[in-house]
């Protein structure tokens, strides 16, 4: 599902609400049966929520969370199977809402339960769920029409999957998502870096790899509640502000290694292994970019010699 942009119509628009497009009029059938999906309760609250005027984007999209949330909960205290085991794969997800602010989990609360009319949840429960949502989803990408780059890439909604969201952060990970709006279904695909000896873990980058120190740890203290102490971290420490120097040190070649190996430079996502390049190549996990196996030795020697 994605919003509508304004005045796009189409036979994927939902007609009762008119603010979620689908791919077809059969898609929005099977989302109006599901819990949580696009059903009656959901479609109210889309509906309601379009007429709230002055709302901030990001409360907007906040409730729009809600709104699916309390109407799998629902369902899963109404007996239906499927909607309970769903809603325990939701509240299994780590994050508590401790650290949200306490009168605008109130403000929240109060606009679902205008939205989802009664039993909507209390301000605690309502802050654990966004908290979930905030440390645990996943972005669902829209394909990209053709010539439009990157710049053309926007979300068509956002996801909890039960395994991947147990895949802890790491700066220099050993797996990377490699999906695309291409995808059948909503499938989440991580592929290995490198080889992986059995037993250790996995982990996963939750942002860009180029990104310096500073910008990796205020996104993980302010998204995800911890600070990161890893070996690259460890390592940029040293660096101060200025350049690092990989020759300096072993590890500080390891590091500017892996970033050079594994950072697209038309995307700036991971590049993840078997893409259409080919020979030891890969493809961005952002903008699909191809490159091949040897590309990003050359670029590191361009890089050294400018």
């Amino acid at each position: 599902m994605r919003m509508c942009e304004p005045g796009r119509g189409g036979a994927g628009e939902c007609p009762g609400c008119g603010q979620q497009a689908f791919c077809s009029p059969a898609c929005l059938e099977a989302a109006g049966r599901a819990p949580g999906g696009h059903d009656a309760a959901v479609c109210a609250g889309y509906r309601a929520l379009a007429g709230a005027a002055g709302l901030p984007d990001d409360d907007a999209e906040a409730l729009r969370v809600l709104v699916h949330a309390h109407s799998l909960r629902r369902a899963a205290e109404g007996g239906d199977p499927e909607a309970a085991a769903r809603w325990a794969g939701v509240l299994s997800n780590c994050g508590d809402g401790a650290g949200r602010d306490p009168a605008h989990t109130a403000g929240m609360a109060a606009a679902l339960a205008s939205l989802a009319g009664p039993g909507a949840p209390p301000p605690a429960e309502v802050a654990a769920l966004l908290d979930k949502d905030a440390r645990n989803s996943y972005g669902v990408m829209a394909p990209v029409a053709a010539g439009a780059g990157f710049e053309g890439r926007r979300l068509r909604g956002s996801c909890l999957y039960g395994t991947a969201n147990l895949v802890n952060h790491e700066c220099t990970p050993n797996v990377a998502r490699a999906d695309g709006p291409e995808a059948a279904g909503l499938d989440m695909v991580l592929v290995a870096l490198r080889d992986i000896p059995a037993g250790e873990e996995l982990t996963a980058s939750y942002f860009p790899l180029h990104w310096p120190l500073a910008d990796r740890r205020e996104r993980l203290e302010h998204e995800y509640g911890f600070a990161c102490a890893c070996d690259r971290c460890g390592v940029e420490e040293g660096w101060g502000d200025g350049a690092p120097n990989p020759l300096a040190d072993e590890m500080d070649w390891a590091v500017h290694l892996f970033v050079a190996r594994y950072t697209c430079p038309s995307c700036g996502g991971t590049v993840v292994p078997g893409g259409a390049a080919g020979g030891g190549g890969g493809g961005g996990n952002v903008g699909g970019a191809t490159r091949g196996g040897d590309d990003w030795q050359r670029d590191l020697q361009d890089d050294a010699q400018g």
